[in-house]
Order: C-alpha cells, then sequence, then structure tokens
C-alpha cells in the first residue's frame, strides 16, 4: 500500500516538473519574440567572423559567430549574443557563447565600447572588452568591424588551481536590422 502512494507521489512530481519546463520554455520563446513585436526597439542579427588568439600570436585559429543584437530606441545601449564555433588547430570544434552589453557613441558611424561573459565548451570561460565599429548601408544594412580582448579562466585537472591567459580577436561581419519602430 505505501509502494502505491510513493509511486503516485513520484508521478505528480514529474507531472508538475513537465508542466513547470513547459512553462518555462514558453516563456523564453515569449521574450525571443517580444523584440520583433513590440514599438521602440531595435533588433539587429547577422554574421561575424574572424581570428581569434593568445596575444603572443602563438596559435590564431578562426572563429564565426551569430550575432544577435537588442536595444530600445531611445536608450544607446545595446545587449548582444554571439553565439559560434572556434576551430582549434588540432581540428577540434569548440562552441563559443559571448554576453555583451555595449554603449553606442555616434550618428553615422558608431563606435561602441564592449563588455561581456563568455563560455567556452572546452570548459574555460571569463571576461570581454572591447570595441565595435559600424556604418549603416542603406536603410537596413550595417557593416562592421570589431577587436576584444579575452581574458579565459579555466582549470586543468588534476590541479585546483584557477589559470588564466590573455587572448585577442578581430573579426568583420555584416549585421541586418530586423524591426525598427
Amino acid at each position: 500500500m505505501a509502494d502505491i502512494a510513493v509511486i503516485s507521489k513520484m508521478k505528480s512530481f514529474s507531472y508538475l516538473n513537465m508542466i513547470k519546463s513547459k512553462l518555462r520554455i514558453g516563456f523564453f520563446f515569449a521574450l525571443l519574440y517580444l523584440p520583433i513585436t513590440s514599438s521602440g526597439q531595435l533588433m539587429q542579427c547577422g554574421i561575424l567572423s574572424g581570428v581569434i588568439s593568445d596575444t603572443r600570436l602563438e596559435f590564431p585559429t578562426g572563429y564565426s559567430s551569430v550575432v544577435v543584437n537588442y536595444e530600445f530606441k531611445s536608450s544607446k545601449i545595446a545587449l548582444g549574443a554571439e553565439p559560434g564555433v572556434i576551430k582549434q588547430n588540432n581540428s577540434k570544434w569548440i562552441g563559443s557563447i559571448p554576453l555583451i552589453v555595449q554603449y553606442r557613441f555616434g550618428n553615422v558611424w558608431n563606435v561602441s565600447p564592449q563588455l561581456g561573459l563568455f563560455y567556452w565548451t572546452s570548459k574555460r570561460g571569463g571576461v570581454l572588452s572591447g570595441v565595435s565599429i559600424e556604418r549603416s548601408v542603406g536603410a537596413k544594412w550595417i557593416p562592421f568591424f570589431n577587436a576584444r580582448f579575452y581574458n579565459v579562466l579555466y582549470r586543468d585537472l588534476p590541479s585546483t588551481q584557477l589559470q588564466h591567459i590573455t587572448a585577442f580577436n578581430i573579426g568583420i561581419g555584416l549585421k541586418f536590422i530586423l524591426n525598427e519602430s
């Protein structure tokens, strides 16, 4: 009899977890949809490609990413994400997930200092800072150039000591304005 009560509780617990999970996913997609439909906001998407290396230029490698920027029209602050891949010299690909905050200066030419956090799927992460220079071409297209420094934090096992290296990247890209109101 006690076993039936435990199984019943487990089923209701897993059902509640499933409902919570679906609500979280729905909320996430609602947040993604909001910038495209709301007035007074700007959403840009694009591609970025370039080179990333340590500061001694010993291990240069290529990277590519998708750029998503979001900002309120009345603000000069933009939030961005650039999920992408980095090709290492040993033919291994790693994922890169930087989240960036930038402040825009200028009207025709935008110069944007950037600060952010990143995580690489090779179990490395850290902080980044840099600058982006962009200029609108036509009504919807924005070519841009960026340069960044990364403070990469990692832990080589079995050591428990946190280590770091400094890396930098340069890249060029093209963004498209999805929503401008």
